[in-house]
């Protein structure tokens, strides 16, 4: 597999990696006011990173198939 047409999907794959793992680290906690403090916002941003990086990665294997089977014809 060639690294520099997957490289776009690791790094995606990675960040969501950091993103959950700062989410799961930084922890929840409830001020003196009763309000529920937590970063909430890593979450959505941590899937959106996997789907992409998902997605990136089947695309990247359907051109190197769809390559395959040209040559193979030709």
């Amino acid at each position: 597999m060639s690294f520099k047409k997957v490289w776009p999907a690791i790094v995606c794959f990675s960040f969501s990696l950091i993103a959950y793992f700062a989410y799961q680290f930084n922890g929840v906690t409830v001020d003196e006011n009763g309000f529920l403090r937590e970063a909430f916002f890593l979450i959505p941003i941590s899937l959106s990173l996997f789907m992409l990086g998902s997605v990136l990665l089947v695309v990247f294997i359907a051109l190197k198939v769809k390559a395959g089977r040209r040559s193979q014809l030709s």
